[in-house]
């Protein structure tokens, strides 16, 4: 049988030491991560969808452009190498989620490669080229400052 003991109210106030190893992330950095997950992750799935389904994605554009204009070959490149960049900077964004420092250097690193890519093969799109590279500006910035990282 447990025995409760009554204390007096200035008995009561117990203070617990705080740890400094121990941080939590700021709700400031938890969102702006979540957010560039979300976008990466949607498009990410997009187009694993599309190389899932490329051979449906084939046949509907065959019936409306000129047989010599695409090759079957392009358009499944085109999927894979879309899902493999946006897997991979998904891919940094979870690490850097998980306080790995080499989440955010992958993430740079298959961005890069996005805009590379979108100059070389496809036309200018000013919203991508914000967005993408106003999270690489916003997780620089918290991979730089160091306070994102919970220990």
């Amino acid at each position: 049988m447990l025995l409760l003991q009554r204390m007096h109210p200035e008995e009561t106030k117990v203070e617990i030491p705080i740890d400094k190893q121990t941080r939590k992330r700021p709700l400031l950095c938890s969102l702006i991560l979540s957010m560039a997950l979300t976008y990466f992750l949607v498009i990410f799935m997009l187009f694993t969808a599309a190389l899932v389904f490329s051979g449906d994605i084939i046949r509907a554009l065959s019936h409306y452009l000129p047989p010599g204009d695409f090759e079957d070959r392009s358009v499944v490149l085109f999927t894979l190498s879309g899902a493999i960049l946006f897997g991979g900077a998904t891919a940094g964004i979870i690490l850097f989620l998980f306080s790995r420092r080499s989440g955010f250097y992958l993430f740079f690193l298959t961005t890069l490669v996005i805009f590379i890519l979108d100059f070389i093969f496809l036309e200018f799109d000013w919203m991508s080229y914000l967005i993408q590279s106003g999270f690489i500006f916003l997780l620089g910035t918290m991979h730089f400052s160091k306070r994102c990282y919970s220990r």
